[in-house]
């Protein structure tokens, strides 16, 4: 408790590099602690990158072994999507999933991986996980991309809007919705909501193509 307390602490403070060291000694001084693992996989993540954070966890992995938790596997299996390595997250989600294959979670991020990795069954997966979490966010912004990369804008942005509306402003779903106004013709709504996004000045990964797409939209009279 104590270093997780000094971590947040520091973490809060804006002293990240304080609040690694301490994660960190926390990690290594109680071996088990999920929540210092993930808190320092977290922030890791978030001020190095996904390589260096992915290296600790797999770490991490090998050494609990048979013990090791069901959720840091599957904290895992999302960060190889995030960092770009769709087939050993989707092994692992598919592993996963032979123990709980109704896990929407778990469904919606093996949607993912299959979307990143050009699947085609990734609508399919998308959509069973809508079935059993209609209501989560990020299962409506899964669903919805994946229609909206179909080709299918008018249900996308459908599900897009009601995602954001429940999301508290997540960049990288606003983005979603804004590429979703735009493919089903509404493009001046569209130009706006990424001149909107782009000045709150937040990161998120797809930000320079949020940028490349709002110029295109600016140069055609959209806004």
């Amino acid at each position: 408790v104590g270093y997780q307390l000094k971590g947040d602490s520091y973490r809060d403070l804006g002293r990240p590099a304080d609040a690694l060291a301490a994660y960190q000694s926390g990690v290594d001084n109680t071996p088990g602690s999920l929540a210092l693992v993930l808190n320092y996989y977290t922030l890791l993540q978030a001020e190095q990158g996904p390589g260096k954070a992915l290296t600790f966890l797999e770490d991490i992995v090998r050494r609990q072994a048979e013990t090791v938790s069901f959720t840091l596997l599957r904290v895992l299996a999302a960060g190889y999507t995030e960092a770009g390595e769709p087939v050993k997250s989707i092994a692992l989600h598919e592993t996963l999933l032979k123990s709980r294959p109704n896990d929407p979670i778990l469904l919606n991020n093996l949607a993912l991986a299959y979307f990143e990795n050009g699947d085609d069954r990734a609508r399919d997966v998308a959509q069973k996980a809508y079935d059993l979490a209609p209501d989560n966010y990020a299962v409506m912004d899964t669903l919805g991309w994946i229609l909206v990369n179909a080709g299918d804008a008018s249900v996308g942005v459908t599900l897009l809007r009601n995602a954001l509306a429940r999301s508290a402003n997540v960049p990288d779903i606003r983005y979603h919705y804004a590429v979703a106004l735009n493919r089903n013709g509404q493009t001046k709504t569209a130009a706006r909501e990424l001149q909107s996004l782009l000045s709150d000045g937040q990161p998120f990964t797809e930000r320079e193509a949020a940028r490349a797409l709002y110029e295109q939209l600016r140069g055609s009279g959209s806004n």
